[in-house]
Parts: structure tokens; sequence; C-alpha cells
């Protein structure tokens, strides 16, 4: 059965700016080790690691500077937000409204574990800023995936995209795209490094994507 990972997070072609619906009033969960069961809102506090191992959220899920996420095969209801964290990992998981990850420091990986299987994306996808590497794989999503002014390796493969798919001003070593599926636009703009691409295909493959 495919897992669905649901997002919505940037505008939707050439701007990188998010904005976000004001969250209505919540009760809120830290976590700081492994939850399993059913919460309204969960807030991962600094330096604090937490797990969601087959956990509903109702609400939203966010993640300060210098903690860790690991969500396996869970759903939550509302948005997800982290900014600065150490590392994230979105495997298999339901996000029913935004999600954007921006300034983590180690590895961003959002997909399916070992991008063997096809979550899925409602909206759009947004990794912006962060310093360690980048994995986007073996998702469908509906409209965009933007991947923007990050400083390390970035992965996108094997996706369904309905509108476009944005990779600007990355600086990492390298920047691979292979075999993804993009209903308008591959655009790709900035990189100072490499761009390597295979087997895309778009209505316009433009800029280092060509």
């Amino acid at each position: 059965m495919k897992k669905l990972i649901y997002a919505a997070v940037a505008a939707a072609c050439c701007t990188a700016v998010v904005a976000l619906p004001a969250a209505a009033a919540s009760q809120t969960t830290e976590c700081t080790g492994t939850l399993n069961g059913t919460y309204d809102s969960i807030l991962v506090p600094a330096g604090a690691t937490c797990t969601l191992a087959g956990a509903t959220v109702s609400k939203n899920l966010t993640v300060e500077q210098g903690a860790s996420l690991f969500a396996h095969q869970s759903s939550i209801g509302g948005n997800l937000m982290s900014r600065d964290a150490k590392t994230v990992r979105v495997i298999d998981t339901n996000v029913d409204r935004n999600l954007m990850v921006s300034g983590t420091v180690n590895i961003t990986k959002i997909g399916g574990k070992g991008c063997h299987i096809d979550p899925a994306v409602a909206n759009n996808l947004m990794l912006k800023g962060n310093h360690g590497n980048v994995a986007i794989c073996d998702l469908t999503v509906a409209r965009n995936i933007a991947v923007i002014g990050n400083t390390g390796t970035v992965g996108v493969f094997h996706n369904t995209v309905g509108n476009n798919v944005l990779l600007f001003n990355n600086t990492g070593p390298v920047n691979r795209l292979r075999h993804n599926t993009v209903g308008i636009n591959l655009n790709c703009h900035g990189n100072p490094n490499k761009v390597i691409t295979v087997a895309n295909t778009a209505q316009q493959i433009m800029g280092q994507c060509r």
C-alpha cells in the first residue's frame, strides 16, 4: 500500500516564498524520545531527538534548532516545520498540509525507506538552505518540488511531479537528477557546481537541467 506524504509549501514556479496559515490553538506534547500514540500537536525542543513510530499527530509538528526528527510510518494532520535542525528524516509518513525544511545541519531525507516505495505529496515540497546532504526520492508530487540554496550534495531521483521541479542556487559539490517525470518545467539555474541529469522528462527542460 502506498504511504502518503502531503505538503503545501511554496508558490508555483519561480519563487521561494512560503506563507503558512495561522495555526489554531492546540495541546502540544514535547517529544524527547519515542512516541507511537495519538497526539494533538508535537514540539521537538531544541537539541532533543524525537522518533515517531506509527504515531498520529492531529495538527502540527515543529522541530526546533539542533533537534533531530525521525518519523516512520506516521501521520501528521497539519504542518511539519523544521528550522535549523540537526537531522530530519520523514519516511513513509503522511503530512496533510505544509512541509518545509530549512537550515538542517546533517542529512535531510524525504521519501520511502531505502527509496524503494512510492509516497505521494499532495501539493508542494520545499527544501531550502539546508547544510547537509538532501535526498528526495520515489515521491509522487501533485504540484512542485523546490530545492533552493542547499550546500550539501543534492539527489532528486525517481519522482513523478505534476508541475515543476526547481533546482536553484545549490552550492554543494554535485546535484543529481535522475529518472524524474515532470509535468511542466524541469528548471535548474544558479548552481555553481555539477548538475548531472539522466533520463528525466518534462514539457520544458531549462537551464542547467538540459
